[in-house]
Formats: C-alpha cells, sequence, structure tokens
C-alpha cells in the first residue's frame, strides 16, 4: 500500500446549512466540494470530491462555536486506471465567527479527528489505515432565513 499523508484540502467547499430554529442554537449542515490531495498524497491522487454533514452550535453570544462532523470523500489515482482512494472519518472544531452573525461574515476554525485512507484498487483487495487528523479552516457565510451557506477552504 502507498503510505498516506493525512494532507489533503477540501477546497472552496459550498457547505448549504440547514438552521434548526431550535430552542438550542444547534444547526445541522450538509455539504461537498473539492478534495485536492497534497504532499505524497498528490503524487498519485487526483482531485475528487468529499461531502460531510454535522452539527453545529454557538458557544455563548461572542461568535464563538464549535461542531462534529462526518466525512466521505474519493479520489481516483492518475498511475493505475479505477484506481481509487476513498478517505472517511469524522472529528470534532472549535472556532471563531467576527462580526454580526446576522450579516455576511468571515470565520476560522481548527478540527481534529480520525481520517481513514482506503485504497480501493481496481483488481485486488482493499487496504485502509486510519490516522489523527487536523488542520485550520477559513470561510465566509452568509445566513439567509432559515438557511445559510457557507463557503470555506480547509486544510487536514
Amino acid at each position: 500500500m502507498r503510505r498516506f499523508v493525512h494532507a489533503t484540502t477540501l477546497a472552496a467547499a459550498l457547505l448549504l446549512a440547514a438552521a434548526a430554529t431550535a430552542h438550542a442554537q444547534a444547526r445541522f449542515f450538509v455539504g461537498a466540494g473539492a478534495s485536492i490531495p497534497v504532499s505524497e498524497f498528490g503524487d498519485y491522487a487526483n482531485t475528487g470530491w468529499l461531502a460531510s454533514a454535522g452539527v453545529v452550535g454557538d458557544l455563548g453570544d461572542k461568535g464563538v462555536f464549535a461542531f462534529g462532523e462526518g466525512m466521505f470523500g474519493r479520489n481516483t489515482h492518475s498511475d493505475i486506471d479505477g484506481d481509487a482512494t476513498n478517505l472517511y472519518g469524522g472529528g470534532g472544531a472549535l472556532g471563531y465567527r467576527f462580526g454580526d452573525a446576522s450579516k455576511a461574515g468571515v470565520y476560522v476554525y481548527g478540527s481534529a479527528g480520525i481520517l481513514v485512507h482506503q485504497f480501493s484498487p481496481n483488481v485486488g483487495s482493499s487496504d485502509s489505515e486510519a490516522q489523527f487528523a487536523f488542520g485550520p479552516a477559513l470561510g465566509i457565510d452568509i445566513p439567509l432565513r432559515k438557511v445559510a451557506i457557507w463557503i470555506e477552504a480547509r486544510y487536514i
């Protein structure tokens, strides 16, 4: 199996966050975007996709938030037709949103969790490896009535 370095980029991810207007400020989100391989992973993997879903909530009223999410993605390989890598895992994050939350604004966060790299060959058996993954993110959120649109770049 090729060695996996837990570095992939989820760039220009468009996250559609369905805001639950429940009593506790918890909101559910789903999203998808490009998974752009870097480092050793970029030596053989093509740009693919990554989808995520989770729950985010505010921690007080000072712009601090936390979330938990699960993700799944796939990158095909450039060297052997039909080979691919599936990426899946989950984790949590702690972040800060600048400015008035009722208006469009910028946010940052750091995340940590487990990411599984599953090699899926065209012929033969698959192999997988789980590793601790972490990284920063920067994004813009645009609140609408009961939905918010998030656009972000993330490094895992």
